[in-house]
């Protein structure tokens, strides 16, 4: 504190006649220097980080920075899987909301390469709608770059629900059989199966739809065929 720098100062040299004014100044200064064109709060955290202090900071939304928002997921998704890996705690929580899922490793059990996985309203939903359904991929929703492969159904009313999801190790045949026979498998019925197929270009997806939905018709998606 500047007062008992003040104090040691006069107790080391009586004729001292620094005042509490020079030393605020000098502190001031060196702060600066230290701190370059940092603001006080990005040296302070700066400071926190070097030191691998455990901090949270939160702020209004306007001020709210997509750095901050990935950092404060970050830390809590460690907090919530404990010792757990990020697979594990996916199915952990699977399993606690009675999703019927599926997953698949190479041939060396190793590795997982795909994982399918369903909720219990969705399948619902499928066995009463289960006339159209609409397939596509997503990409960039996971640091494994695996595409998210989604299987969405339409109700009688022109909602749209989701049937289920399959993070997929490749977009090849293999790989989207598991998927189209995991929702096969999920319909109570022969003869609720799907009339037509929503789907882009893939030639590798639409080979497997002909061969696990013989039946069904192929429609592709408007966007897509331009």
């Amino acid at each position: 504190m500047p007062r008992n720098i003040l104090t040691n100062l006069n107790q080391n040299n009586k004729e001292s006649v620094t005042t509490i004014k020079q030393v605020y100044t000098v502190q001031t200064r060196w702060r600066k220097g230290q701190s370059g064109d940092m603001t006080e709060l990005q040296y302070l955290i700066s400071k926190l980080e070097e030191h691998q202090y455990v901090y949270y900071t939160r702020c209004n939304s306007e001020e709210t920075t997509i750095k901050q928002v990935y950092n404060l997921r970050t830390r809590w998704r460690k907090g919530q899987g404990g010792d757990m890996t990020e697979l594990q705690y996916l199915i952990s929580k699977l399993e606690e909301h009675q999703y019927v899922y599926c997953t698949r490793c190479n041939s060396e059990e190793t590795t997982l390469q795909d994982i399918f996985f369903a909720h219990p309203k969705s399948i619902k939903l499928l066995n009463m709608f289960p006339t159209v359904l609409v397939l596509d991929s997503t990409y960039k929703t996971n640091i494994y770059r695996m595409p998210l492969f989604e299987i969405v159904g339409c109700t009688s009313t022109k909602m749209t629900y989701s049937v289920g999801f399959v993070f997929l190790f490749l977009e090849k045949e293999d790989h989207f059989t598991l998927a189209l026979k995991m929702v096969k498998g999920l319909l109570s019925s022969k003869d609720s199966m799907p009339k037509v197929i929503v789907t882009n270009k893939d030639t590798a997806l639409m080979n497997v739809i002909a061969t696990i939905f013989p039946e069904t018709d192929i429609v592709l998606c408007f966007f897509f065929s331009h």
